[in-house]
């Protein structure tokens, strides 16, 4: 195997592609051994940025080292994951016994499920009042039409003390979160010129519809959560290179009730 053999210096890596050896927090967290090879496929390190390990890229190694110093107890507690993906991080807390997950499925009712995939919606979420002690989105609230109702939910569905822990692109100098997409009584009303992410499920495609700016806070507060905002410093050893490489921890205050 590639990454065992440059490990142990038997071989030298292809000269094709740009890899090295380093450290990977997911690794370490559930393999218990950090050590792994990294691979840069392509230009934009937060996509292209790989351990060969876990699969994992930036994003999910700077949610999992914040996890582990915020909430190193993370497998003992109800987590539930929306929109997660089929490697890295989400794979990593899949093993947690108190796991579940959802997608936000088209033509599919809330709460419904479809070959093993439940259907929720983050601002409508079926889920009973303080359900989870963890909520973890990755990449998945640049995506939502009506984020107040989001972050109310969020709230709801949180124990007194939980928290959600999330990635999202952020652009601080924004003064306002920018609405790039609206969603009216007669369907999507496009603000700006439509940008699309990956997407596991509905067609592979995500419509990015917020650009959040550095109203963040205020909306956070207004639903009830504190929030603090944790960027990870440049180390390639580490795996953590690239754009928005913030961590964002929602939390639920203990002696706050909806």
């Amino acid at each position: 195997m590639l990454m065992r053999a440059v490990l142990s210096g038997r071989v030298k890596p292809p000269r094709r592609l740009l890899t090295w050896p380093g450290t990977c927090a997911i690794c370490k967290e559930t393999r218990g051994s950090a050590r792994t090879v990294y691979i840069e496929k392509g230009p934009w390190p937060r996509d292209d940025l790989r351990c060969l390990r876990c699969l994992s890229i930036p994003r999910e190694r700077c949610l999992f080292e914040v996890l582990a110093q915020f909430r190193s107890d993370w497998r003992a507690l109800d987590i539930h994951e929306s929109s997660p993906g089929r490697r890295g991080a989400s794979s990593a807390l899949s093993a947690a016994p108190g796991y579940s997950s959802s997608q936000y499925l088209d033509d599919t009712p809330l709460g419904a499920e479809v070959n093993g995939v439940r259907c929720e919606d983050l601002s409508r979420l079926t889920f009973a009042d303080e359900t989870f002690d963890l909520l973890v989105t990755q990449d998945v609230l640049e995506h939502v039409f009506k984020p107040e109702k989001v972050l109310a939910e969020i709230f709801r569905v949180l124990k007194p003390g939980g928290a959600h822990i999330a990635t999202f692109p952020w652009y601080p100098q924004l003064a306002a979160t920018r609405e790039r997409a609206s969603l009216t009584d007669a369907g999507v009303v496009h603000n700006l010129e439509p940008q699309y992410h990956r997407s596991p499920v509905n067609g592979g495609a995500s419509l990015v519809t917020l650009d959040w700016g550095a109203d963040l806070f205020d909306r956070a507060s207004d639903a009830g959560l504190d929030l603090t905002v944790h960027k990870l410093p440049q180390e390639r050893k580490r795996g953590i290179d690239g754009e928005f490489r913030e961590v964002f921890v929602f939390t639920r205050p203990a002696d706050k009730t909806a």
